[in-house]
């Protein structure tokens, strides 16, 4: 029987130290039928060296950025490339198990209502506890990697979670034609969550395989480097929720959740503020949560023709099937 292609797409910045243990061991992998596109953002590190000695490979294709472009976009220039029926959009920080592809490919070819499926992922460093068990969410856009340091005994099943992590996921191709890839705005942080709701939103399930395994590091991927580096992080988490939450929501639940959600983030502004004064402190978290909520008002006009095309285009479901999805469950 033939199988259908895979197209696996790796984004890289300044991982050497990962990179060459993730390619061998998808290099392994079992599925009969795999290409690899890795994207290289602009990375200082020798990671172009490494990319380059594999240029006889011909399951892996290379392209390299002269830039950093983040995460959503990196994926997105991998997208571009793939061939695949199926693309699964995987960490540099990880290694695979060699079976890890043909058990998300019988999940999702045995139900074609299914959009996208999460591999389990365990912690790279301790190995029997769990990194994500598949992604949940509270009603204002804060996400939960489900089952985050437990101990693996089995205990959570093949079944529907909100959204994946994406440092190991598969979605089905046509889907990502329908609804549109990553949102390139978002650099990093939330564009996994945000591609899965709108998955949702299109009327297909997300499911969790537990019996694809890999093993995860865990910040090793990201594409922020340096001593900002935290900062920027809360950033851009706090900046992309909101453009998440203002996207995605009908309009009566956006008022309902971003109001509440703005409130929270103002308070806490001012709390941390003040507290930092008092110690003699940078206002530095204060700073950079007021920027993101500036930073969608400035671009409130670009989001909102997203949201225009999601709502008329994309959704086909009601909030009220999106929101018995969210909540975190064992």
């Amino acid at each position: 029987m033939f199988a259908s292609l895979v197209s696996i797409v790796i984004v890289n910045y300044n991982g050497e130290i990962f990179l060459k243990k993730c390619l061998t061991s998808v290099l392994k992998t079992n599925y009969p039928n795999i290409e690899v596109i890795v994207v290289d953002n602009g990375s200082t590190d020798g990671s172009s060296q490494l990319l380059r000695s594999l240029a006889s490979e011909s399951r892996i294709k290379v392209i390299m950025s002269k830039t950093n472009l983040g995460f959503a976009e990196g994926n997105n220039i991998g997208i571009q490339l793939a061939t695949g029926d199926y693309i699964v959009f995987l960490n540099s920080d990880t290694i695979v198990e060699p079976n890890w592809i043909t058990e998300l490919i019988n999940v999702l070819e045995s139900d074609f209502t299914i959009g996208a499926a999460q591999s389990k992922l365990l912690l790279m460093d301790s190995p029997s506890r769990l990194d994500s068990a598949g992604n949940f969410s509270n009603f204002y856009g804060d996400t939960f990697a489900r089952g985050l340091s437990e101990k693996d005994e089995g205990q959570y099943l093949c079944e529907e979670i909100f959204t994946c992590k994406g440092a190991s996921m598969i979605i089905r191709n046509k889907i990502l034609e329908k609804i549109g890839a990553f949102d390139s705005d978002y650099f990093t942080y939330y564009e996994d969550t945000d591609l899965c709701w709108r998955i949702r939103l299109a009327g297909y399930k997300i499911m969790f395989v537990p019996a694809s395994i890999v093993y995860h590091k865990g910040s090793g991927s990201i594409p922020i480097v340096g001593d900002k580096s935290f900062f920027f992080q809360v950033y851009l988490m706090k900046r992309n929720r909101i453009a998440t939450l203002m996207k995605n929501y009908e309009i009566q639940n956006l008022i309902r959740y971003l109001c509440l959600s703005l409130v929270y983030e103002l308070s806490r502004i001012v709390i941390v503020g003040f507290d930092n004064l008092l110690k003699g402190k940078r206002l530095i978290y204060s700073r950079e949560a007021s920027r993101a909520i500036l930073w969608n008002l400035k671009h409130l006009p670009d989001t909102w023709k997203k949201r225009v095309y999601i709502q008329s285009s994309v959704r086909r479901v009601t909030d009220q099937d999106i929101k018995c999805k969210m909540q975190v469950r064992k």
